[in-house]
């Protein structure tokens, strides 16, 4: 008799999983900022609010849906005017400081832990070591600089990328909805991940060549004459893991 687990499962804890999995990218790269469990939580709750208000929902509509006072919903529609900035944790205040400051020059540990000195001494060793795991700053003889590609970011260029992550997303978002929610069996919903080995130079020709494929294809369908025509996304990545220490195992502290 075959030992599998062949139980049945429930459609709504299904997608409670998917979410879940769906989650656990974003609590990485929370992880790796070195956001406090209340930042994490604040910024879900600033991005769940914004959904709803983008499909047109009054506040008391969204108060209803997230199971929230109209209070709470008012505060959080103050918040997400600021864009999810998290201006009040003293945490993300301290990085944003370190970054400034060690912009202009060496911040030394002195000057570092006047900047908020409500906090903890060792935590704020320990967010100092999670920006430079980060790759947010190093540690010099003289102190803490910023690391020199954050100098100089601009806020269009910032922008413009955050668009295109939120176009990537965005697909990422319909293409899990169609395969694991709601699937149309006569619907593309077509996914495939491969992980192997190559040189650089392979690696550059693999992803110039599929790109410029899939980019005249795409013209190609595109520009077909028919009203059978449906709107679709193509989705394209190439990426080497991270091998930094910030992805790293770590024990203790």
């Amino acid at each position: 008799m075959s030992s599998m687990n062949t139980r049945s499962v429930n459609t709504v804890d299904q997608r409670l999983s998917t979410l879940a999995v769906l989650l656990e990218p974003v609590c990485t790269l929370a992880r790796v900022l070195g956001l406090s469990l209340d930042d994490l939580q604040r910024m879900l709750a600033v991005a769940y609010f914004r959904e709803y208000r983008q499909r047109g929902l009054s506040l008391p509509a969204v108060a209803r849906h997230l199971g929230k006072s109209e209070r709470t919903v008012a505060k959080l529609s103050k918040e997400s005017r600021e864009e999810g900035s998290l201006e009040g944790s003293r945490r993300l205040q301290l990085q944003r400081d370190v970054v400034r400051l060690g912009s202009i020059g060496p911040v030394d540990r002195e000057t570092v832990g006047r900047l908020q000195p409500r906090l903890d001494a060792t935590l704020v060793d320990d967010l100092l070591g999670q920006m430079e795991l980060a790759g947010l700053v190093e540690e010099t003889e003289a102190g803490w600089v910023t690391v020199a590609e954050h100098i100089d970011m601009v806020s269009t260029e910032l922008e413009a990328r955050l668009d295109s992550l939120r176009h990537f997303l965005t697909s990422v978002a319909h293409l899990v909805y169609a395969r694991f929610f709601k699937r149309e069996p006569e619907a593309s919903a077509f996914a495939r991940v491969w992980t192997f080995t190559g040189t650089r130079a392979g690696l550059d020709a693999l992803e110039r060549e599929t790109y410029e494929r899939l980019r005249a294809s795409a013209i190609a369908l595109d520009g077909e004459d028919t009203d059978a025509k449906k709107l679709a996304s193509v989705l394209f990545a190439l990426v080497e893991p991270p091998d930094d220490i910030a992805w790293k195992p770590r024990r203790g502290r």
